[in-house]
């Protein structure tokens, strides 16, 4: 008897309470030709352009055990301070839960009456990973509420040895962060950059700023304290990439926002990239891309039929 056709958009979800992980990593990987990122059941992470060995944007670590981030979004509360955020890291809640689909990964969570939804996905042809951050208020009071999108930055093999040489800047004219290797061997011509589709308020590319002499990703101090962030780029560095906007979420209202990760071979892509993207509608690039995974999952049938032995 033949097998059913799948069904257009298929997916696989784990549910994360309490504060527990799964007993090994359970990831996705989402990929272009040339642009890709891994996201694991607790977040989002380990970004890569050209080469997914040699120009990792944002760090591979092989430690399942702790399981340290290097990308995450921050949603804190203006009134009562608390911080939260849709990954089950850096910021575990009492539940999270992570889907993993043909081209996404999408990642909810709800706490003190704010429901966070991130959707990852990466475009089909450009160096370009968006994060599409829905935010829902099921309270009946407005909230303020303070985003910050997180990235610690590699463009190369080993952090240990690239951090040194990264410049970080704010782009004059998109008023995207921006940061360059033009130390590297291989890459010395990319430009990465991040980019909150032109609303940020704040930002910085200092990662010891950031996190603080004694933070850690789990509570950063530039997000826990609620001010802005610094404004601090430049060479010589611990280098980051860090945005933040603050945003008012009506009682029943939702909210969306973008976060663009992406990279150019120079400046003015880089720039075409940023401008592009914050024009794009992010859910018409994520239909396209579930389009071209159906169209790549329909090439292929496989019919299973059963047979009765004699005798049984």
């Amino acid at each position: 008897r033949p097998a059913r056709d799948p069904p257009a958009v298929s997916y696989t979800h784990l549910v994360l309470e309490d504060g527990r992980s799964t007993p090994s990593p359970w990831l996705n990987v989402v990929a272009n030709d040339q642009f890709g990122f891994h996201a694991t059941a607790e977040g989002a992470g380990y970004t890569w352009w050209r080469n997914s060995r040699d120009n990792q944007i944002t760090p591979w670590r092989n430690d399942p055990v702790s399981s340290p981030v290097s990308e995450a979004i921050y949603v804190r509360d203006d009134v009562t301070g608390r911080l939260c955020s849709p990954t089950a890291s850096p910021v575990p809640g009492r539940r999270h839960v992570a889907s993993h689909g043909f081209g996404y990964t999408r990642f909810t969570h709800q706490t003190d009456e704010i429901e966070l939804e991130q959707t990852l996905f990466v475009a089909p042809e450009d160096p370009v990973k968006l994060s599409l951050l829905v935010v829902r208020n099921h309270s009946r009071v407005t909230r303020r509420l303070r985003v910050t999108a997180y990235a610690e930055l590699v463009l190369g093999m080993d952090r240990t040895q690239t951090s040194r040489h990264l410049i970080t800047e704010l782009d004059p004219e998109t008023r995207a962060l921006m940061v360059r290797n033009p130390w590297s061997q291989q890459f010395a011509d990319q430009v990465v950059f991040l980019d909150l589709a032109g609303r940020q308020e704040s930002w910085t590319g200092d990662r010891g700023d950031f996190l603080g002499v004694h933070g850690s990703t789990d509570m950063p101090l530039a997000v826990s304290g609620g001010r802005p962030l610094s404004g601090t780029v430049g060479p010589g560095l611990d280098p980051c990439a860090a945005m933040q906007q603050g945003i008012e979420v009506g009682p029943g209202a939702t909210v969306e926002l973008l976060v663009v990760l992406g990279a150019g071979r120079d400046v003015e892509q880089a720039r075409d990239l940023i401008l592009r993207y914050r024009d794009v509608n992010p859910r018409a690039v994520l239909a396209d891309v579930r389009e071209a995974w159906q169209r790549r999952l329909s090439v292929a049938r496989v019919d299973v039929y059963k047979r009765q032995l004699v005798g049984s």
